[in-house]
């Protein structure tokens, strides 16, 4: 493997490791990031060694979309939002879904609802 190959190799072992960090904290409930499917192997064994589990379907090219987390029902979720995205734009439950997911808090999900006009601008 080249020196560049190395370097994104690092790069993304560690965005991994943060990920896995903070779902394994609680800081979130899952993770998501884009790798390129040659990466695949290496991100699975490293997510599993942080003890925690991933999903991964297929995104543009030879590219993968991999979700990080930990517990069994963060599965369902996943699956449900995958399912829900394939058929329209989201409406503000999934959204708010979405962002809790992802460690957001509801003063800033609540903040991108209104900025996007799907709550009243009190």
């Amino acid at each position: 493997m080249n020196i560049k190959n190395k370097n994104i190799e690092y790069m993304l072992l560690g965005q991994i490791g943060a990920y896995c960090e903070q779902v394994n904290t609680g800081a979130k409930l899952c993770a998501q990031l884009i790798i390129k499917n040659e990466y695949l192997a290496i991100a699975r064994d490293v997510i599993k060694k942080e003890t925690c589990k991933s999903l991964c379907f297929d995104g543009s090219h030879d590219f993968k979309v991999v979700f990080i987390y930990k517990y069994n029902f963060a599965k369902f979720i996943i699956y449900e939002l995958a399912k829900r995205s394939e058929k329209k734009k989201p409406d503000a439950f999934e959204i708010w879904v979405t962002g809790k997911m992802f460690g957001y808090s509801d003063y800033e999900i609540s903040k991108y609802l209104k900025k996007h006009g799907y709550l009243q601008k009190n």
